[in-house]
């Protein structure tokens, strides 16, 4: 995962997030904030779709923002996930090794 940041006097800044190892990422009770998301496949169970964003309770205390398109699951499971993201928030991200980076190279996941 990736998040490019402009910063005050600094300018952009990059943090590309690994997980550096072979197990998955996982995640739960999580609000992501998404222009786009892309898998090669996956299993989305309990949807609720087209409701205002501010409108979810799937994650406790977390809402989306009012006005904006959203979706809700009660379980997610996608292969190969690339996302178009500009915030999670709430819940746990699950890695099995943890690896960050931080650069002004501009270097995002894809």
């Amino acid at each position: 995962m990736s998040l490019k940041q402009k910063v005050p006097v600094i300018g952009d800044i990059t943090m590309l997030v690994r997980s550096g190892a072979d197990k998955p990422l996982e995640g739960s009770n999580l609000v992501v904030n998404a222009d786009a998301l892309t898998g090669a496949g996956g299993r989305v169970t309990g949807v609720q779709a087209g409701r205002d964003a501010a409108t979810l309770t799937g994650a406790p205390g977390v809402t989306g923002p009012k006005g904006t398109f959203g979706v809700q699951a009660s379980t997610a499971v996608a292969h190969d996930l690339k996302s178009t993201a500009y915030s999670a928030n709430g819940g746990t991200l699950t890695l099995e090794k943890l690896e960050i980076e931080f650069s002004r190279s501009g270097k995002q996941c894809f």
